[in-house]
């Protein structure tokens, strides 16, 4: 009866075992989920922050183009001249919104970039807690089996024993 009373509380701690073993497993993959979703949301964030400073530098340049030719339009003192110097802001005013644009371009890759890298991270941080849920899960099985085992040699010497005796 004693034996079998122990082997009774033996298979609770091991119904016990597997359960913490479950919800261990549960807390890492929500874990690993919201960490994914941060990763997506800060990825975001950082893409449309971006964004707007993509907008503001053409903005700006836009603006400098046009009192640009607000000023060249004014004083049309020495027409040659103004045409010569006119040219010369021109060509500057282009090659400014060209470099704004090439900037806006390697801004927009590197957020980019930034949200593949974090969502790479992400899937790495995920694979990795489902490869210890599964071997928590695995170990917990063995740890069950053998106890079964032992329980069922344990009941078959008790038997024996009885039978003996």
């Amino acid at each position: 009866k004693k034996m079998a009373e122990e082997a009774d509380v033996q298979q609770n701690l091991a119904v016990d075992a597997k359960k913490r073993a479950d919800e261990e497993a549960d807390v890492q993959q929500k874990s690993a989920a919201e960490a994914k979703k941060r990763a997506d949301e800060e990825a975001d964030v950082l893409q449309q922050h971006q964004q707007k400073l993509v907008a503001e530098e053409a903005r700006r340049a836009d603006e400098a183009n046009i009192l640009l030719q607000q000023q060249q339009q004014k004083s049309a003192a020495d027409a040659k001249k103004m045409a010569e110097e006119a040219d010369v802001q021109q060509n500057l005013a282009v090659d400014a919104k060209k470099r704004a644009d090439e900037e806006a371009d390697v801004q927009q890759k590197s957020a980019a970039e930034a949200k593949k890298r974090a969502d790479e991270e992400a899937d790495v941080l995920q694979q990795h807690q489902q490869k210890l849920v599964a071997e928590e899960a695995r170990r917990a099985d063995e740890a069950n089996i053998l106890l079964q085992q032992q329980q069922q040699k344990s009941a078959a010497d008790a038997k024996k024993m009885a039978e003996e005796a």
